[in-house]
């Protein structure tokens, strides 16, 4: 297939075949790895743009509001609690570098995927001057969606007269917020 590949796009062939990984890479399934785009596609979802920006300017942490840590808290897809671990750390011990972060998470199965999100050239088509903007505005994008996501199951589980008080209270303050949902009754 290669030889026939080469051949067509005018390109020598390889003289060796493309190695499989080995070792504990081979033996991870697919879905355990976090696949990332290829390197001239920096497109990242806010999930992991958030992560990678965090893990280069640790600092950005401090600057989100409470409001939007509670909310992208809520965030149920894979990441959102690695992402919640890292701001609180980052909050509570606010000198820590990509560095410290890095060594802390490195024997643990989130510490593969944080090695892999602090390669630059994640982040490099974002200027410097644009990152905290580009972190916030990314931070705000999760949160939205989590409070989508918490209108939408408490909408979807029941009527509004079988919610308790405190589900009444998280339902007027998902559409307070704004995140364009309309009702449709």
């Amino acid at each position: 297939l290669h030889q026939q590949l080469a051949r067509v796009i005018g390109l020598s062939a390889p003289t060796t075949a493309p190695t499989r990984p080995t070792g504990e890479r081979a033996r991870r399934p697919r879905s355990q790895t976090l696949a990332l785009p290829v390197l001239g596609s920096p497109r990242l979802t806010p999930l992991r743009r958030a992560l990678a920006l965090l893990l280069w300017q640790p600092r950005l942490a401090l600057e989100l509001d409470p409001d939007t840590i509670e909310w992208a808290a809520r965030d149920a897809r894979p990441g959102s609690a690695l992402l919640r671990a890292l701001v609180n750390q980052i909050i509570q011990q606010p000198e820590l570098t990509a560095a410290m972060l890095l060594e802390q998470w490195r024997d643990t199965e989130d510490g593969v995927g944080l090695r892999r999100l602090a390669d630059p050239a994640l982040i490099a088509h974002i200027p410097p001057e644009g990152r905290r903007a580009e972190f916030l505005g990314a931070m705000a994008a999760l949160a939205r969606e989590a409070r989508q996501q918490q209108r939408w199951r408490l909408l979807q589980t029941a009527t509004p007269g079988a919610l308790s008080p405190e589900q009444r209270a998280l339902l007027h303050r998902t559409r307070e917020c704004g995140q364009g949902i309309v009702d449709s009754g």
